[in-house]
């Protein structure tokens, strides 16, 4: 009796004690920290953050896990490792996970944190996202740190653009994540002073959200800041760097009237001036360029290049009192239109319900068809050819071998009399097949791994530095686990190493629907996750890269360099367009070779001083090949022909201007471009079909996808007279939001863009430390400001 009187008393004391540890440590989600103030775009990189609760008496190391699937149904712990202070509530810790793209409403995600050092559970929680967040494939997402409407809300409105805008609010400096993957579903941050945070404050702003910021912003990310009337920090700020202005720059007036009337459409008289902040910024300025100036002449709108992404500075504060109180946001083209260089007229609530009452708006949300630009990733890249030629040989082996053992064996040793051997040949026949099958497999399995890729390279020709994300397959021919993982260089604008992603959340919503039957556990670095060990099954598996490094050199996973430079110094001809030479060393001839000049601003026909359109032209080799070969320079010449150039997009048309009958080639090269898109290859071209695109289509879908924002609206004027209303169709860019280089057209720079049919992998990718056979497709983007 009393030894049962032990057990139990032992029994309830170790409970009781794990009882009371699991009390010691408390998580808890705050309303709008899962995502982006709730936002949850799948298939991409989502942060979280959790408010921790220490109750014990000691620091504590504990492991933060993040629990959810990939592609393939396995079970992947995103953890970080935290010090807990003790007898401290509301110790942040951000997450990062790349959820799945079959993320829907009655997904369940759980989160624990766990003892680092005795591995005991010490919280545990569980959320899951709102279906009125989850964000559709169409979408960009845009973040605002003020409530107020800014001219913004009438955007959010599917109404003339290929992307509806979601606009998220409140999202301030302090409430930044850690890391930059955790803004990645985000398009752009537009900053303003009234709930936007100190970014001169240590106390507001940590050095790890401003660094997040930066690295965003330099992995194409587009910041805009608004400066307030009085009291800006930004020129003195750790982001100063960033600025396409200094404060020497920067001088303020005082105005009764708007600096342009258009931002707005009709405004109202101000109770008090308006203060406005202009910029002494010249039309050669090597860092910003002149967005739009104000009515008498002067910029208040300027942006300059950052890495890849871009940095607005807007010279009026639309959340001052003056502003708000004038303030009527009725034009089609407002300032946005300008800051993110959108083509497609804005409508009020108003205008758009009278157009459709009058039967001459359909709008664009209610477009069925839509193609998806980057539809055809997965089916390229897919390693099914040797499979399915390995099956139909099996299947042809076991039908021959069920016709000879079951059919003929037989009645052959029965016409020779050997009917008493007839065992003794059906184990001979066993050993041959067995035997056939066993050599088959050994001469016909791979040797070793390989993968096949989809690779966007874009390459910076100022720094050196390239970013690269790649759609990859990747085969072991093996069992067990593997090492997937790529490199997180240093780079000279920033201070940490950067922070490179390994991530399998599927390529479409369909295709992640599959997944293996003995599902596994593998867990990654959420603040790192450039190294992932990850199961295997002798099969191929789909990840996601996204690398921002040098790609020129000698480096582990980088099986060749990729280099592209400028041999003779680009410079300008009188009239502004570039001169000199450019040589690539890839590893291979590129091909659908496109030359796109971004003039900035400059003086038109007409004497006025504005953002001229870019002009687009092919490049021809000395044989006429649209071709550039390794090593051959392409020769820019200043102007060329009129009859061999076309703007990249035209004028800006008001509504009710885009006609319902449209000529497609009227609208500069992304409208001849999207008019060749229609037609009856429709299907095949990654929106409802699927089988894999040949190179003229993956052209024009890249050359789309890479100045989407720029893209004319779709069709949603429809004629009152006729009772059949004629569809077009939006395109969507499903993973591809962050491929948009429409931000660098303004602004006076070179963009090349090419394809390099068959080439190894142009980012570092090692699988167990060796870099692995690969061969895809690579499209080449390279950007060089002069």
């Amino acid at each position: 009796m009393s030894r049962v009187l032990c057990f139990v008393l032992g029994c309830w004391l170790i409970a009781g004690a794990a009882l009371a540890q699991l009390d010691e440590v408390r998580l808890d989600i705050e309303q709008g920290y899962l995502g982006l103030d709730g936002y949850v775009r799948p298939g991409t990189w989502t942060p979280i953050r959790l408010s921790v609760d220490n109750l014990a008496a000691d620091d504590r190391d504990v492991i933060f896990r993040w629990e959810h699937r990939d592609e393939d149904g396995d079970r992947v712990s995103a953890e970080r490792l935290a010090t807990l202070t003790r007898q401290r509530d509301d110790q942040p810790v951000w997450l990062y996970a790349a959820v799945p793209m079959t993320v829907d409403r009655d997904t369940r995600w759980n989160l624990r944190a766990v003892d680092a050092e005795s591995g005991e559970l010490l919280a545990a929680a569980s959320v899951q996202p709102n279906d009125e967040f989850l964000l559709r494939n169409s979408e960009q997402l845009i973040a605002v740190t003020s409530t107020a409407d800014l001219g913004l809300n009438d955007y959010q409105r599917h109404t003339t653009q290929q992307a509806p805008v979601k606009l998220v609010r409140g999202l301030s400096l302090p409430r930044l994540p850690d890391r930059w993957q955790g803004l990645e579903a985000l398009s752009a941050f537009v900053w303003t002073q009234d709930l936007g945070g100190d970014p001169a404050d240590p106390l507001q702003v940590s050095e790890a959200a401003l660094l997040s910021l930066r690295e965003w912003v330099m992995r194409g990310g587009h910041l805009v800041v608004m400066l307030p009337e009085v009291g800006q920090t930004w020129t003195s700020s750790p982001l100063a760097d960033m600025l396409p202005v200094t404060t020497g720059q920067l001088r303020q007036r005082e105005s009764t009237d708007w600096p342009f009337q258009d931002w707005i459409g009709t405004g109202r008289d101000s109770v008090q001036p308006l203060t406005i902040t202009n910029f002494n910024v010249g039309q050669d300025d090597p860092r910003a360029t002149v967005v739009l100036r104000d009515d008498a002449g002067e910029p208040v709108v300027v942006a300059g290049r950052y890495g890849f992404g871009r940095v607005t500075v807007i010279g009026m504060d639309l959340t001052s009192a003056s502003a708000r109180s004038s303030a009527v946001f009725s034009s089609q083209q407002r300032l946005w239109n300008h800051v993110f260089n959108w083509r497609f007229p804005v409508l009020t609530e108003a205008v758009t319900e009278g157009e459709i009452r009058a039967n001459r708006l359909f709008e664009a949300s209610r477009v069925s068809a839509s193609v998806n630009l980057i539809g055809f990733v997965p089916e390229r890249i897919a390693m099914s050819g040797t499979v399915g030629a390995l099956l139909l040989g099996a299947i042809f082996l076991f039908g021959l071998y069920w016709l000879v053992a079951g059919w003929l064996i037989q009645p052959i040793l029965k016409s020779k009399g050997l009917s008493r051997f007839s065992w003794v040949g059906f184990v001979a026949l066993v050993a041959v097949f067995a035997g056939i099958a066993w050599a088959g497999a050994a001469v016909l399995r791979p040797g070793g791994e390989n993968v096949s890729h989809v690779t966007v390279l874009d390459y910076d020709g100022n720094s050196g530095v390239a970013r690269g994300r790649a759609f990859v397959s990747i085969f072991v021919p093996d069992f067990g686990t593997s090492e997937v993982a790529t490199d997180s260089p240093r780079i000279n604008a920033l201070a940490t190493p950067v922070h490179n992603l390994i991530s399998s959340p599927g390529f479409s919503p369909e295709a992640a629907e599959t997944g293996f039957v003995d599902t596994q556990r593998y867990s990654l670095d959420a603040a790192q996750p450039d190294a992932v060990d990850v199961p295997v099954r002798s099969t191929s598996k789909q990840f996601m890269l996204d690398y921002l490094g040098p790609v020129d050199g000698d480096m582990p996973g980088l099986a060749k360099p990729f280099s592209i430079g400028v041999s003779d110094p680009i410079v300008a001809d009188d009239v502004g367009w570039p001169t000199g030479e450019v040589r690539h060393t890839l590893p291979g001839t590129l091909s659908n070779v496109r030359v796109i000049y971004c003039p900035g601003e400059r003086v038109d026909q007409f004497g006025n001083v504005r953002q001229l359109p870019p002009q687009v032209w092919s490049y021809v080799n000395a044989a006429g090949e649209n071709r550039w070969s390794p090593d051959e320079p392409l020769v820019l010449a200043g102007r060329p022909d009129a009859k061999d150039r076309e703007v990249l997009y035209a004028p800006f048309r008001r509504w009710p201007q885009i006609n319902s009958e449209r000529d497609w080639k009227g609208e500069g090269f992304l409208g001849r471009r999207l008019g060749e898109q229609k037609g009856p290859g429709l299907g095949n071209l990654g929106g409802g079909g699927t089988a894999p695109a040949d190179e003229s289509v993956i052209a024009r879908h890249f050359e789309l996808l890479t100045f989407f924002d720029a893209l004319p609206p779709p069709d949603v004027k429809r004629d009152p007279d006729k009772a059949q209303l004629k569809q077009g169709y939006v395109l969507t860019r499903l993973l591809g939001q962050r491929m948009d280089l429409t931000p660098l057209t303004q602004g006076r720079r070179v963009i090349i863009l090419a394809h390099l049919r068959d080439s190894p992998l142009p980012v570092p990718l090692t699988l167990d430390g060796q870099t692995p056979s690969s061969q895809g497709w690579t499209v080449v983007r390279w950007v060089y400001d002069f």
